[in-house]
């Protein structure tokens, strides 16, 4: 969290204020907080069930914080629902938990939980390509630099096992 808050205040004039920090604290809680029942979860629910309560959660506080920090006026709402957004929102909500938390199970399947937790490295580069390819985003060369140097970790971490 100091990274983020560090790195906040390098490109802004402006000082950070002191609920921004208690809110990148709550957030922080709160995201630990849905770890806490973890073990009860997955023995008592399905498991896309209880990924997407644990998403819900985390998106209903940001909802809340996010009331705090922004307005909530017509042209705000108008925008919300405009088609790009809500097609941005289908693609972050929906697909993208549904279908990475049915990749890990799959993988999980089949490979070691080490090898499994590689993929994680891979989730960012992907998601940078999906923005480009389906909201016509363009990532800059760093940034496409960063993504190959997470496949290549990636590619490493399901090598380790094949190495002596």
């Amino acid at each position: 969290m100091s990274i983020l808050v560090k790195s906040s205040i390098s490109q802004t004039t402006a000082p950070v204020k002191p609920w921004v920090i208690g809110g990148f604290a709550l957030l922080c809680l709160c995201w630990g907080a849905t770890w806490l029942p973890l073990k009860h979860g997955v023995a008592h629910l399905p498991p896309l069930r209880f990924v997407a309560s644990r998403f819900l959660a985390g998106g209903l506080v940001l909802l809340g914080l996010s009331s705090l920090t922004e307005p909530w006026t017509a042209q705000v709402w108008s925008e919300f629902v405009a088609p790009g957004a809500l097609m941005n929102w289908a693609v972050l909500v929906l697909l993208g938990p549904i279908l990475g938390f049915s990749l890990y199970l799959a993988l999980l399947r089949h490979w070691s939980a080490a090898a499994v937790a590689g993929y994680a490295y891979a989730c960012p580069a992907i998601a940078l390509g999906l923005g480009a390819l389906i909201d016509g985003e363009r990532p800059s060369s760093s940034q496409w630099a960063a993504s190959l140097l997470l496949i290549a970790a990636a590619a490493l971490v399901s090598k380790a096992k094949e190495m002596p």
